[in-house]
């Protein structure tokens, strides 16, 4: 901004009132109020107005040797001022307040030298007459311009003739120009009947006594109008004659013949003339009319010539000089002036906005007012955020820039100082009603101004007058997907491609902004039914549009689906691969086997993927000493295991767990499980917590394969916090939860979209995965002790779910934007490929170890955004996402909470975080210690664990997440501290084999050292009764040798 700005202070109580121009401004200098607000264009336009003429009249000599008539016309050229602007920017009040001005100088109320600061000597500044603004969508189709000004020009005299009738001669002089100009207006087309043609011109009598001279009037009519006006400024003691012309450029058939009036007769050096439209349209209807001087005969013979003859490629080239020239004929370049919009003010003045009808009686700068709009209407505080809703709100029409702030004006005007105050509810006397209404208010305005561009995009206006909560996220994802806006309309936030983009898109961000406070279960289906899908369009922009029609198709989002459905189809979807489903460990779901075939070559496979096993497991031996050997092996044993395995066996044999099956040891149970198996062993309702990221794809011939998927998870805590919707009357809440938990004890399947290729279809299925059914004997469905109903324990799931959402929702949330929550997914997406590529065979390619990361990349994703939208720059110690450590995210919740605290500035900014981070889901699936995670590097688990449950106790909420896994025949039940030790004991399936492994070699040198000593006699003793080698010599069977070590498969990042 430079020195000396002016200050311009708009009053938007105008609005509606009056021009849009005349909402009040005044200058730095202190010169007193003024009604614009553009006044460098209203200088510019009054100092060419104000210019006296340069050209003196024609004076008719009685002695010249030559008629008048035959002269050429010195300095024949067109002075007209086009003002250019869109639709709403001003147009019309610029030039009503141009005239306005004029008739003030002329009845003595104002001065042009004041509003022209020197620009224009004084003894240079003519004397104007306003002729009124003329709109030739107003004109009859009979009515002509040039008649219409005449017209005007007589009303002006004779209004002074009738009140000061001493100049009787000049008034006489007047009427004579007026009856020269009578005889050539027939020439104008719709003006009487052609005087140039008709029977009549077959008389010679005619031709000599009236025909010629008729012809000369109308040859005569542009040098006889140039003398009227003339006379008649000179009758008024005027300078100049102002027409101000409006609306050539809104409808072609009326404005053509205002340009081409103005062109042939509109050339008077006392007639100034001031155009307003828009540059562009002008262009469009010059055009038109260039294209139509090429007949379309024409136009078909150059086509049929052969290209060597044809002059086909010169006519658009041709058009465009005609197009150029004739608008340089009109108004010249240096006399086109462009309206600014409020932006280029707003940067280069001191711009205020008042409003005493809304409250707010002060002036309120710009900046200011426009923050607190970013901040209450859209949850944005940041600096490049605000810019960006600055820019496009001040860069729309002048009437709709003001329109959107004078509806917003409450909501932007009132105090900050209560909790709260940025979200909507910023009055605290006037309660959250009032502030929702405010809220309201400011979007029913940015509505109404994005009217037409609603309707340009095709969006459906009554959803957003009414948003429902349970079908606007599934309507956007359609509408989206018909008009192909997923590129750049999901994040709902201004990109600068198209204005009607920009302005559909923040109206959509006010509008879910306001919907996530009144109903925070949407947050979740925005991140999973718009984010999930932008991530993955992204993914696949560079494949055909046939793959993208195929996800469309199989998608086909229904607007009152659960999220938790959707991310189950979108799997479904993603796991085709020409027409096959292919295991990988994706966003939407991490492939798992349902079940456990007990074949001998997948057991191999699950021994490879979970321990590492190139050759055959000796069980046996693994049993002995787990069973039967002392402190010592059972730790050599345990430590020569896979890190993620060693919980898990290590509560197992704690417990005295029994590793044979009869007589021979079982593999499910206790060296892997699987989904169902796991489900089976616990708990009713632990076991449906089990089983909510679980989903299978199903095809046509009933081919299955299944996922466990974070997706279903994040789903799962958007839908419990919407459960009153599910809540029958007289239900509580508490049970309403357990009975939508009991939901998941169920394995819902979706089916695979059809691949389209040969042999496959609707009624043909693609190839899947098998999975045959475990061994009945060795996987029996265990009965739990607690029973099947909802118990009414305190530390029960479906209990801590109700205590959290009361300490949550006691207050009405804060408001976030859909940019927020946009940035927030793509952040989780990436870590999770990050998560995903970090790991190792075993090491970290565990079903435990994954989930427990991903819900560590979400929770940080959710924190570093939501710590950004408060306005606080996370450090660089939190902001690394944390993939294979835990560090970054222990380091951003120490800067989130000192120690169970929510800093006090960020307050309500963090509620999002805050709820979803102290949700007891997560509990059952993250690790308690990082030795249970990698051997020897720290993963911090211990600490985020510890916080985790210190944040869920201030907020009353006691968690246990202990629980009995049970087996046959097993007398003491063991118990866990979580999910994470046996999610970690089911495979995770891939299309390779695993690769060679450190670990399975060490585990295997391991047993093989123990089968070794278990078969030798010491001092010639029989082996121990119940020993391994004591059961091979009762069945009479010997050791099996020791293979050799397989070649090392190719390597894999399956």
């Amino acid at each position: 901004m430079s020195p000396g700005s002016d200050d311009i202070i708009i009053d938007l109580d105008a609005l509606g009132a009056g021009p849009a121009t005349r909402l009040g401004s005044r200058r730095a200098a202190g010169a007193g109020a003024t009604r614009v607000i553009r006044q460098d264009a209203f200088r510019r336009v009054l100092a060419k107005l104000v210019a006296m003429p340069t050209e003196e009249p024609e004076k008719e000599d009685a002695c010249s040797g030559r008629p008048q008539a035959l002269d050429v016309m010195p300095n024949r050229s067109h002075d007209a001022i086009l003002i250019s602007a869109r639709r709403g920017d001003g147009k019309t009040t610029f030039l009503t307040d141009i005239l306005t001005l004029i008739q003030d100088v002329q009845h003595g109320t104002a001065d042009f030298r004041d509003h022209l600061d020197g620009t224009v000597p004084s003894d240079q500044i003519g004397r104007l007459y306003s002729l009124g603004i003329v709109d030739p969508t107003l004109i009859e189709a009979k009515q002509h311009i040039v008649v219409i000004i005449i017209e005007k020009i007589k009303a002006a005299v004779d209004h002074m003739h009738e009140r000061q009738s001493g100049n009787r001669a000049g008034y006489d002089a007047f009427k004579t120009r007026l009856y020269d100009l009578a005889g050539g207006l027939t020439l104008l087309d719709g003006i009487g009947e052609s005087m140039l043609q008709g029977k009549d011109w077959a008389d010679p009598d005619f031709i000599l006594d009236k025909g010629l001279d008729r012809a000369g009037a109308a040859g005569g009519f542009e040098r006889a109008f140039r003398r009227y006006v003339a006379e008649a400024c000179t009758f008024l003691k005027m300078d100049a004659f102002v027409l101000a012309i409006d609306d050539v450029d809104t409808s072609f058939e009326r404005g053509w013949p205002v340009l081409e009036a103005l062109r042939k007769y509109l050339a008077a050096p006392q007639l100034k003339v001031v155009l307003a439209g828009d540059l562009k349209l002008y262009n469009l209807l010059v055009r038109q009319q260039q294209w139509k001087q090429m007949d379309k005969n024409f136009v078909q013979i150059e086509t049929a010539c052969t290209p060597e003859n044809s002059y086909l490629d010169q006519i658009c080239i041709m058009v465009d000089v005609l197009q150029d020239q004739y608008l340089i004929k009109i108004a010249r370049p240096e006399n086109r002036l462009d309206l600014h919009n409020l932006l280029y003010y707003a940067d280069r003045s001191n711009l205020s906005f008042v409003s005493r009808k809304r409250g707010h009686g002060d002036p309120m700068s710009e900046r200011t007012a426009l923050a607190r709009y970013a901040d209450r209407l859209f949850a944005q505080v940041g600096a490049e955020e605000n810019a960006v809703i600055r820019s496009t709100l001040l860069r729309l029409p002048l009437r709709s820039s003001l329109q959107a702030l004078a509806g917003a004006w409450r909501l932007i005007g009132a105090g900050a100082a209560a909790p709260g105050a940025g979200e909507g509810r910023p009055d605290p006397q006037g309660g959250s009603d009032q502030g929702f209404a405010w809220t309201q208010d400011a979007l029913d305005a940015l509505r109404s101004v994005a009217s037409q561009a609603l309707m340009t995009l095709d969006l459906d206006h009554e959803a957003l007058l009414e948003v429902d909560p349970d079908r606007i996220v599934g309507l956007l994802s359609q509408w989206m997907t018909a008009k192909d806006l997923w590129p750049t309309m999901a994040g709902f936030f201004p990109h600068g491609r198209a204005e009607d983009e920009d302005l559909v898109a923040l109206l959509l961000a006010g509008t879910l902004t306001a919907l996530f406070r009144t109903h925070p279960r949407t947050i979740f289906d925005y991140w999973l039914k718009i984010c999930t899908i932008k991530n993955l369009i992204d993914r696949i922009d560079t494949v055909s549009t046939d793959k993208r029609a195929k996800l469309w198709a199989h998608l086909k989002v229904a607007p009152n689906e659960d999220s938790i459905q959707f991310a189950s189809r979108l799997w479904a979807w993603e796991a085709v691969e020409d027409g096959k489903i292919q295991p990988g460990l994706r966003l939407s779901g991490i492939s798992i086997p349902a079940t456990l075939n007990l074949g001998r070559s997948r057991q191999q496979g699950y021994t490879e993927r979970l321990y590492g096993l190139a050759g055959e497991f000796d069980r046996e031996t693994f049993c002995q000493i787990a069973q039967e050997g002392g402190s010592e092996q059972k730790k050599e044993l345990v430590g020569a295991l896979p890190v993620p395995l060693r919980a898990y066996h290590r509560t197992l044999m704690a417990a005295g767990q029994n590793y044979l099956r009869g007589s021979e040891p079982g593999l499910t149970a206790v060296f892997a499980n699987s989904l169902t198996g796991l489900e089976r062993r616990l708990q009713p309702e632990i076991a449906a917590v089990v089983m909510i990221p679980a989903a299978r794809a199903r095809s046509g011939q009933l081919a299955e394969s299944t996922s466990y998927s974070i997706l279903r998870l994040i789903g799962f805590v958007g839908e419990v916090l919407a459960i009153e919707a599910r809540m029958k009357p007289g239900q509580k809440r508490a049970h309403a939860i357990a009975e939508f938990l009991s939901e998941f004890s169920l394995l819902g399947s979706y089916p695979i979209p059809a691949s389209g290729g040969p042999g496959t279809g609707a009624g043909a299925a693609p190839t899947a995965v098998e999975e045959d059914a475990e061994d009945e004997a060795d996987d029996t469905a265990i009965q739990a002790e607690s029973g099947t109903g909802p118990g009414s324990d305190e530390r029960a799931l479906h209990v801590l779910l109700d205590t959290w959402l009361d300490a949550v929702l006691k207050e009405p949330p804060p408001s976030i934007s859909p940019l927020t929550l946009a940035r927030t997914w793509a952040r989780f997406a990436e870590a999770f490929d990050g998560v995903v590529e970090d790991l190792r065979h075993t090491r970290t390619r565990y079903l435990g170890v994954l989930m427990h990361r991903a819900i560590v990349v979400f929770l940080h994703a959710v924190g570093v955004e939501a710590l950004k939208a408060a306005g606080h720059a996370p450090t660089t110690k939190t902001i690394r996402n944390p993939t294979a450590s835990g560090a970054a995210f222990l380091e951003l919740l120490k800067s989130i909470y000192h120690p169970t605290e929510i800093i006090p500035d960020n307050d309500r900014k963090m509620w999002i975080f805050h709820t979803i981070f102290t949700c007891p889901l997560w509990g059952y699936f993250l690790a308690r210690k990082d030795e249970d995670i990698e051997d020897g590097k720290k993963n911090y688990s211990e600490e985020i664990y510890q916080q985790y449950v210190m944040c869920m106790s201030a907020d009353g909420i006691k968690p246990s997440y202990e629980l009995t896994f049970r087996a046959k025949d097993n007398r003491y039940p063991r118990r866990f501290d979580g999910l994470y030790p046996l999610l970690n004991t089911i495979p995770i399936q891939a299309t390779k084999r695993a690769p060679e492994s450190p670990v399975g070699q060490n585990l295997a040198g391991t047993l093989a050292n123990h089968a070794q000593i278990d078969d030798s006699a010491v001092d010639g003793q029989p082996p121990p009764l119940g020993s391994a080698a004591a059961r091979r010599a009762a069945t009479g069977t010997a050791k099996a040798p020791r293979t050799t070590r397989r070649k090392s498969p190719p390597k894999s990042t399956a």
